[in-house]
């Protein structure tokens, strides 16, 4: 769990970023410390437009790895908070940067979002192993 927030704590500073930028907050100084090598002729606009196609993009994937992390290894009450913060995060990207070629990934983060919920308890149980379960028992009978 503790892998897949980070990934979407990263995203989330990103879509931060990508706020900042697309308001025209903080100045030019960071794009042009952070722009590739290949841009530094480009005009202010070329460069901030670069920016932001790289810093949703960089969301988008920080996204789907933490989902398909969470897909692979973590049971139905985590994933489910991962899937729905990955959605929820996707669409106020697409809400604001979004293009059409943004439209399957969404419906793909939706689709894993559902499938999270469908899979999930209301109550999940927290994360603990049948064994570790019997061992405090055994330990608990003996005190």
């Amino acid at each position: 769990l503790q892998a897949a927030m980070c990934f979407i704590s990263a995203a989330l500073w990103m879509w931060r970023a990508l706020q900042l930028l697309g308001d025209n907050c903080g100045g030019d100084a960071w794009v042009d410390e952070y722009i590739f090598e290949d841009l530094w002729n480009v005009p202010d606009e070329g460069k901030r437009i670069a920016m932001q196609f790289a810093l949703k993009r960089a969301v988008y994937e920080l996204v789907d790895y933490a989902s398909l992390m969470a897909e692979g290894q973590l049971l139905p009450g985590p994933r489910l908070t991962i899937q729905r913060a990955g959605y929820l995060l996707l669409r106020k990207v697409t809400a604001r940067f979004g293009t059409e070629d943004d439209a399957p990934r969404l419906v793909e983060q939706i689709k894993r979002m559902l499938m999270a919920a469908r899979t999930s308890p209301v109550w999940s149980p927290p994360v603990l192993l049948v064994s570790d379960a019997v061992f405090v028992g055994i330990l608990s009978g003996r005190l």
